[in-house]
C-alpha cells in the first residue's frame, strides 16, 4: 500500500457544537455578508466565467495534480451555517453524509450495481464500498471522471483499499458507450453545477445507462437570494426539476439534507428512468 493511503481513516460524523460566542458569530454574520456583497458586485460588474468542458476539465486537473498533501488535509474542519447555529465538519464527514443518501436511495431500489458521474479522487466511492461493505457485500461500483488526474487518484485509492468490485474509467460522462441499463443506479454529487451549458447532456446518459437516477445537486429554485446570486456569478448551472421531467423522467422522492452551505443549498432528486 502507497505511504500516501497508509494512514486513510473515515472518521465518525461529528456532532453539533455549542453555540458560539457572541464574538465569532459576529464574525461569522460578517463574512456571510461579505461574501454576498462580493457575489454582488461581480454579478454588477459582469465579471463571470464560462464553465466550458475545456475550462471545468482545466480546473480540475489543477485540483488533482496540484495538491499532493490533500489526503492529509480531508479533515480540515469547515464552520457550515444550519438554521442560524453553527456545524463542525469537514470534507470527509461531508462525504460521508453523501454516503448515507447514496446508500439510502441503493436500497429504496433494491439495486445491485451502482455508476458515479464525476466520481473525482473516488472518495464517496470509498467510504460507501468500505463503510456499507456488510449491508451490500454482492454490489459492483463504477466511476466516471472527467480529469486524469482524479481518475489516476481514484484508481490508485482502489488499488490501495483492495476494492475488487470497484472500476473506474476516465471520460466526460455524456458519451460513456455504455449498453442501456448497463447498472440500477447512477448518480452524481455536486458535479452537474459545473456544467452549466451540457448538463443535460449527461442527465440524458445517465437516464439511458441506469434504471434509477439520483442527483445531489444545488438546484435553482431551492437556494436562497445568496445562492442564486452565487450561481449567477460564477456561471454554475441553473436547472430546475421540472427540467427533469420534461426530458422524461418521474420523480420518485425529493428533499434537502440538514448541512446546507446557505450559498450552495443542496436538494436530493431521486428519479425513474424510461427503462425502470
Amino acid at each position: 500500500m502507497s505511504e500516501s493511503f497508509q494512514n486513510l481513516t473515515l472518521p465518525d460524523m461529528p456532532t453539533e457544537t455549542n453555540w458560539p460566542s457572541s464574538r465569532a458569530r459576529l464574525a461569522e454574520q460578517v463574512d456571510y455578508y461579505r461574501r454576498f456583497g462580493k457575489l454582488l458586485y461581480t454579478i454588477a460588474t459582469r465579471n463571470t466565467v464560462r464553465r466550458s468542458q475545456d475550462y471545468v476539465k482545466e480546473e480540475y486537473e489543477g485540483l488533482t495534480t496540484e495538491q499532493p498533501t490533500k489526503w492529509d488535509t480531508l479533515d480540515t474542519p469547515a464552520v457550515l451555517r444550519r438554521s442560524g447555529k453553527l456545524v463542525l465538519s469537514s470534507l470527509m464527514s461531508l462525504r460521508q453524509q453523501t454516503s448515507g443518501i447514496i446508500m439510502d436511495a441503493l436500497e429504496a431500489v433494491q439495486a445491485k450495481s451502482v455508476m458515479e458521474y464525476g466520481c473525482g479522487e473516488g472518495i464517496n466511492i470509498a467510504i460507501c464500498s468500505q463503510l456499507h461493505k456488510e449491508t451490500f457485500p454482492d454490489l459492483t461500483w463504477h466511476g466516471f471522471e472527467y480529469s486524469q488526474g482524479g481518475t489516476s487518484r481514484a484508481q490508485a485509492l482502489v488499488e490501495a483499499l483492495g476494492l475488487s468490485n470497484v472500476s473506474v474509467w476516465n471520460g466526460d460522462g455524456t458519451d460513456t458507450q455504455l449498453e442501456d441499463n448497463f447498472v440500477d443506479l447512477a448518480y452524481s454529487a455536486h458535479v452537474l453545477e459545473q456544467m452549466p451549458d451540457h448538463w443535460d447532456k449527461m442527465v440524458s446518459e445517465m437516464k439511458r445507462t441506469a434504471r434509477f437516477v439520483l442527483l445531489i445537486e444545488p438546484f435553482y429554485e431551492n437556494k436562497s437570494l445568496a445562492g442564486k446570486t452565487h450561481s449567477r456569478a460564477n456561471n454554475y448551472f441553473r436547472a430546475k426539476l421540472s427540467d427533469l421531467t420534461d426530458m422524461g423522467m418521474d420523480i420518485m422522492n425529493v428533499y434537502c439534507p440538514d448541512l446546507q452551505d446557505p450559498f450552495n443549498a443542496s436538494t436530493v432528486v431521486l428519479l425513474k428512468s424510461n427503462g425502470a
